[in-house]
């Protein structure tokens, strides 16, 4: 499953067995023609595994990469999950204010739509608004009724 282990485990039992072998003067001949056979095959551009500096370097670049992953997973949860609650809280605080009856109303002057005259000027008539409503109030004021004769 694990091929980086695999192969460390196989090159330091490599490493084993040609220290073993270089005490006798045949292993010597062996160990020499095993070196020869691995530098062939470094010639030919085939990977090199039994190499165990390179490969603990790549066991241990893989691990901690493995590791920031899994911080950053961690990072991510936790900030999803204050998020959640910080959205629950305010819907509980929404239902709240309707069922006290107090949704539709905004606090005065906090913010953009907050209320104050932005709240004065939402209630207006038409793409004019206030103007022509104070025109057809002038133009049909109830004080000023037409003159009949009798």
């Amino acid at each position: 499953k694990d091929k980086l282990k695999k192969l460390l485990k196989e090159a330091e039992e490599k490493k084993n067995r040609i220290n073993e072998l270089k005490k006798s003067e045949k292993g010597k001949e062996m160990a020499i023609a095993e070196a020869y056979e691995d530098a062939m095959a470094a010639a030919e551009g085939k990977a090199k595994t039994s190499g165990t500096k390179g490969l603990k370097m790549a066991l241990k670049k893989r691990e901690k990469a493995k590791k920031k992953s899994a911080r950053e997973w961690n990072k991510r949860a936790t900030e999803q999950k204050t998020k959640e609650r910080e959205k629950q809280e305010k819907r509980e605080k929404n239902l709240q204010r309707k069922k006290d009856g107090k949704a539709g109303l905004k606090p005065e002057g906090d913010g953009d739509n907050g209320g104050g005259e932005a709240a004065k000027k939402r209630n207006r008539m038409g793409k004019y608004g206030v103007k022509v409503r104070e025109a057809l109030d002038k133009e049909f004021d109830s004080s000023k009724k037409p003159e009949t004769k009798e």
